[in-house]
């Protein structure tokens, strides 16, 4: 459980920094591209974490990601997982407007999850999806999206909350109120 959250916030904003490194890195190699992997990984395991002990507002959980979403063109399993461009459509996408939670939960239990570089170099998003929807589409977050939603979540120190019981779950229902500054 979550207590203090600044020791879990802080390092959001300090990983928007190293994504704009990364951004201008036009030579990412494999240490580089496994720190981008294993970072944002964490990082989302961190809004994750943050969201389900509490620790920010109800306006950054309905927040939504614009994400690219490439349809499955070809069943996917451990032997091409890795062969996106024959797996998916990644000429015909579609832009969606996608809820946070549903994005965290699709890039922490990846099935896929591929860096995506841009045509000179240097980091510009990634692609992902889960066992559950790897049969169905890719989605593709802008490195814009990411840096805006971990700024957000970094910044966000909801000031009240309101706590009703929910006989029919057995639990309390959780309202989170707006950011203190």
């Amino acid at each position: 459980m979550i207590f203090e959250s600044h020791y879990w916030k802080d390092p959001l904003l300090e990983l928007v920094l190293k994504i704009q490194e990364w951004e201008q890195n036009k030579n990412l190699r494999e240490p580089e591209l496994s720190d981008i992997e294993r970072e944002l990984m964490v990082g989302f395991y961190s809004v994750r974490k943050l969201a389900q002990s509490n620790k920010l507002s109800d306006k950054i959980l309905d927040e939504n990601l614009k994400v690219l979403v490439f349809p499955n063109i070809k069943k996917v399993n451990l032997m091409n997982k890795f062969w996106i461009q024959k797996n998916f459509d990644l000429q015909s996408s579609t832009e969606k407007s996608l809820n946070i939670k549903f994005l965290y939960n699709q890039i922490i239990h990846s099935y896929i999850f591929v860096i995506s570089e841009s045509q000179a170099g240097g980091l510009n998003g990634i692609n992902f999806c889960s066992d559950y929807k790897k049969n169905e589409a890719l989605y593709f977050l802008s490195t814009e999206e990411i840096k805006r939603i971990f700024r957000k979540v970094g910044k966000d120190y909801p000031a009240q909350g309101h706590m009703v019981y929910n006989e029919e779950k057995g639990d309390y229902d959780i309202s989170i109120g707006k950011d203190n500054g």
